[in-house]
């Protein structure tokens, strides 16, 4: 798989997911993963011509946004009595696709520097 088409598939997943949790939610911060994957298509351009900043800028969003993905929520799940299985879907796949880019992107990065 193309580092682009990683990356369109993070941002729309993230964009999708994350207007869907907005919705059901009251908090701010329920809009951070639409506007981190709308952030993530606006460089999709840029590194379909394989530009190299852009696919360091957008490994270093995708690494902290699955970092605060996996670190966040599980306070919150513990603690809720009722267990929200939607909520822990969305941020399940959330997880699952930025894990994916990153793989992606570092077999790119792998694939670039690994023959100096």
């Amino acid at each position: 798989m193309k580092a682009y088409v990683a990356n369109t598939v993070n941002g729309l997943v993230l964009v999708f997911i994350g207007f869907l949790g907005a919705v059901n939610s009251t908090s701010e911060t329920a809009f951070i993963a639409p506007v981190v994957g709308s952030f993530l298509l606006c460089l999709t351009p840029f590194l379909k011509k394989e530009m190299l900043w852009s696919m360091w800028l957008m490994s270093f969003v995708t690494f902290v946004f699955f970092v605060l993905l996996c670190i966040r929520p599980l306070p919150e799940f513990i603690a809720e009595s009722p267990m929200n299985l939607a909520k822990i879907f969305r941020t399940v796949t959330m997880i699952f696709s930025c894990f994916i880019a990153l793989l992606v992107y570092l077999r790119f990065f792998k694939g670039e520097y690994g023959n100096q």
